[in-house]
């Protein structure tokens, strides 16, 4: 039995009514008074305060259910706020009263118990056909939704019965008349946000612990979400949600390929949109009616959440049943809003046509596709699942680049999706180089070569193939690609010499430039295209050497497995993807005389790289090497000259370098 205590709901409403102004108060002025008081040294204690601004908000919400409540029982007891008042001699007609009633207080103030209320409430209006009072109450249940934030009671009883409905609650929101081809008021944004924060929560909570932690969010409401009636709706919600990463990686993933499915079935069903007059197409403006297309697509809505995420990425890209299937979807030159002409004809969803020449007004989407890729690739390297996932979306994002290449042979892909091949190549740059030695099938494996295991991608010289010709049709790229592989001969050279089975690197190394060479040659680019190509080159390489890139430093005892590790991580791009080649060109330009040097090229990295290995020891006063980093100068020249012949780790100096010219020249004449 509950706590009932009798209540008059008239006063019971001043009270709920002086609890919202103390929360408003407290919440919007709290900080202020708070500065203001320490800018006066004020010897008081303001810890309290963020706690105090949260129980004067529960205070209110609790105390305005039991209002709402103690009027539904004054009504069952005959009460009517409408009913005509006598008035009585010598008194002013006015309304009568409530009653007294009694009241739960205690279940009252249970966020279960408000949760049931405010959900059974949304569910009714929305199983009406009344189209205002369905958005009046998702505006409703959105704002109740905003007073009980983490409230785990609260979220897992309303989503388990109003779940399904927010699904559709875009849908129902943009069915209106917009000005300005907007879909929705700013207010409608508001509730959009409030119901996918609620969703992002129950995805991502546990209830119980241990073995008996469940999902906060119910199976009807992730089916609802990732096998949804109006894929359209459930992608407004991630649009206006909260950024991927409050995402659950799975839920995000599942929901990613819905859409995808979607789209490619042409199943995505897209509102009208109204101008103030009504005309369908914005009153005949098509580039903004394709600007609203394409802010609304459900399907970039979802990519764009995964790739923040990135484990959703590559839970999506990553597995090896079914990610080539999704990645063949995103590697592909279609990715544009629906031509106008065609919207004008018929319906189209956004995603929908299979006829990928540009249409009026289309608007290009494929940096959307670009990122998503990247974020699968993006995974630091290792032995765990996330590491696996990661080398799948590379082996399959290979496997997709080859296939079109093949499929369409005069197409390009879009420069955003060229980017982010050239990315996961620049990331898996050792797998890239060991794969156009050895030849073998394409498949990511957990390889010994590391301490802890680590997950390497292989790639068959002809899938490697179709992925070059892609990634690297413009010749700024290929420039980029060339001192990238430039400067990680360091990395090359260090492994091969800590290495005591005699693997070698280099070689690898070397048969990846035979690969990018004879992609470079088919190009039959321009003496001007092949002077940018060879100045991005020269800016790349030294943009990474006097960065410090390759000057890493391994204090584990030598093995394979430190090698591979020293290879891998070497070989990694810098952090800060953008270089500053800009800079790097201009100091090229100042020392001509080294960096035009094309040999020079080769020494720099080989001997920064026998350093790093401890076979070389540099004095200390020597002006071209600074914490850890090789910087050539004229003194580097002199250096090399006089120590050429010295033995380094078994070999003479000189060799090493002439070794890995050989390799290189050698498989820069190869056909692979």
């Amino acid at each position: 039995m509950g706590e009932f205590v009798g209540v008059a709901p008239d006063r019971l409403e001043k009270l709920t009514a002086q609890l919202k102004r103390l929360h408003e108060i407290l919440a919007d002025r709290g900080s202020v008074i708070q500065r203001k008081m320490e800018k006066w040294d004020a010897q008081v204690g303001f810890g309290a305060l963020p706690r105090l601004v949260d129980t004067a908000r529960d205070d209110a919400r609790d105390m305005e259910t039991r209002t709402e409540r103690a009027y539904e029982l004054a009504r069952l007891k005959g009460w009517d706020p409408k009913a005509p008042v006598m008035g009585m001699p010598g008194h002013v007609p006015g309304p009568i009263p409530p009653p007294v009633v009694p009241l739960d207080w205690k279940a009252t103030g249970r966020s279960g118990f408000q949760a049931e209320r405010d959900a059974t409430a949304l569910v009714t209006a929305m199983d009406g056909e009344n189209p205002e009072g369905k958005r009046a109450a998702l505006r409703e249940a959105a704002e109740k939704l905003r007073l009980h934030p983490k409230d785990n009671d609260y979220l897992r009883t309303f989503l388990q019965i109003a779940g399904p409905t927010t699904a559709q609650a875009a849908r129902v929101l943009s069915d209106g008349d917009h000005s300005e081809g907007t879909l929705f008021s700013c207010q409608d944004q508001g509730v959009l946000t409030a119901l996918a924060g609620a969703l992002a929560a129950a995805g991502s909570l546990r209830t119980g612990s241990g073995k008996d932690a469940r999902p906060l969010m119910s199976d009807a409401t992730r089916a609802a979400l990732t096998r949804a009636k109006d894929p359209w709706s459930v992608g407004m919600l991630l649009k206006h949600g909260p950024s991927g990463k409050n995402w659950d990686s799975r839920l995000l993933a599942d929901i990613t390929r819905s859409l995808l499915d979607a789209r490619k079935a042409g199943t995505i069903s897209f509102p009208p949109t109204r101008s103030g007059n009504g005309s369908s197409d914005l009153g005949g403006d098509v580039f903004r009616f394709q600007k609203v297309l394409a802010d609304h697509d459900p399907v970039i809505a979802a990519l764009n959440r995964s790739a923040e995420n990135g484990k959703a990425a590559r839970h999506v890209l990553g597995d090896p049943d079914r990610g080539l299937t999704y990645t063949r979807m995103l590697v592909d030159d279609s990715w544009r809003t629906p031509g106008a002409d065609s919207f004008h004809r018929r319906p189209a969803p956004p995603g929908g046509m299979t006829d990928p020449s540009p249409k009026i007004g289309q608007v290009d989407l494929s940096s959307h596709v670009g990122t998503f890729l990247e974020a699968a690739a993006s995974a630091k390297r290792g032995g765990g699942t996330d590491a696996r996932e990661s080398a799948w979306s590379v082996v399959n994002i290979a496997k997709a680049t080859a296939e079109f290449s093949r499929l369409n042979p005069e197409k390009v892909l879009p420069a955003e999706t060229r980017r982010a091949l050239n990315f996961a190549i620049d990331r898996y740059l050792p797998d890239f180089a060991a794969s156009a030695r050895l030849g073998v099938p394409s498949e990511a494996v957990l390889s010994k070569r590391s301490a802890n295991g680590l997950w390497v991608s292989y790639f068959s010289h002809s899938e490697l193939k179709g992925l070059l010709k892609q990634a690297l049709h413009d010749e700024k790229d290929l420039g980029k690609l060339l001192g990238s592989m430039d400067a990680r001969l360091s990395g090359a050279t260090k492994a091969t010499v800590l290495d005591p089975s005699d693997q070698n690197y280099l070689s690898e190394m070397a048969a990846l430039y035979g690969f990018v060479s004879k992609i470079e040659a088919d190009r039959n680019f321009t003496e001007a295209e092949k002077k940018d190509a060879q100045n991005k080159r020269d800016a790349t390489f030294l943009s990474m050497i006097s960065g410090g890139f390759g000057a890493l430093n391994f204090t584990k005892a030598v093995g394979p497995t430190t090698s591979a590790q020293v290879f891998t991580s070497l070989a990694q791009p810098p952090l800060n993807q953008a270089l500053d080649t800009d800079h790097a060109t201009d100091a090229m330009k100042s020392n001509a005389e080294v960096f035009y040097d094309r040999v020079l090229r080769v020494k720099i990295p080989v001997v920064q790289g026998l350093i790093n290995a401890g076979a070389i020891d540099v004095e200390r006063d020597a002006s071209w090497f600074r914490d850890g980093v090789l910087t050539p100068n004229a003194e580097f020249a002199n250096w090399y000259s006089m120590n050429a012949q010295k033995k380094v780790a078994g070999k003479e100096l000189e060799e090493w370098v002439r070794i890995t010219e050989a390799d290189m020249q050698t498989q820069r004449g190869m056909t692979p």
